[in-house]
């Protein structure tokens, strides 16, 4: 199983992203960055404040093209990034 799960779905013109932030204590506030870019180049689009009882998240995010992914720095530990994930139609 993924650390920090993402999955990008695309609902006509809009674009929502869920992730969850495995590793982090249960309703313990957390910030989660959303990247959008490709290869070495990723540009932040969104940070997100994640308090739900499990860490979870669902998020609109402009409309672009490319990729995905989330980045996620524990307390007094380097940044986690999730797999790049691709939208999805829903």
């Amino acid at each position: 199983a993924y650390q920090l799960p993402i999955h990008v779905i695309r609902r006509g013109s809009r674009f929502y992203v869920y992730g969850q932030v495995r590793q982090a204590a249960d309703s313990s506030p957390q910030q989660v960055e959303i990247q959008n870019g490709a290869g070495t180049t990723w540009t932040p689009v969104r940070t997100v404040e994640v308090r739900s009882l499990k860490g979870q998240f669902l998020v609109r995010v402009p409309s672009r093209s490319k990729r995905w992914r989330l980045k996620w720095t524990p307390p007094g530990e380097q940044a986690i990034f999730s797999r790049e994930a691709s939208p999805v139609r829903g």
